[in-house]
């Protein structure tokens, strides 16, 4: 009982935290992108990839794809493209490096292709 409220908890937080990196995606067009690409990428890296790498190494391929789509929706288009050096912007590097070497590995190709092209890796 303790471990399944522990778990609903978890899976809370990491809603709110894309809720909230949705709203940071809407503001782009208000805000310097500088700053808040970076809170954007802190966002994902610290609360949000913990839990689908939790929930990848339990095999829980459905709700990592669900929720790293999510995080994909919630970058604006234009900083999920790489620069001319070939860089990712903060926001989208520890996401898209999540996605091609953590997930696509362990995830129907299918499922994860998708994902791929929208992060452009």
């Amino acid at each position: 009982a303790q471990a399944a409220a522990a778990a609903a908890a978890a899976r809370r937080q990491l809603w709110r935290a894309l809720k909230l990196a949705a709203v940071m995606g809407e503001w782009s067009g208000l805000l310097a992108s500088g700053p808040l690409q970076e809170l954007l990428g802190g966002l994902i890296a610290g609360r949000v990839l913990p839990y689908l790498r939790a929930s990848l190494a339990a095999g829980q391929e459905l709700p990592v794809i669900a929720a790293c789509e999510a995080a994909a929706r919630a970058i604006p288009a234009g900083w999920r493209q790489r620069d001319a050096s070939g860089a990712f912007p903060l926001c989208t590097l520890s996401l898209a490096a999540f996605v091609a070497g953590e997930c696509a590995p362990r995830v129907d190709v299918e499922r994860v292709a998708p994902l791929r092209q929208s992060l452009g890796c």
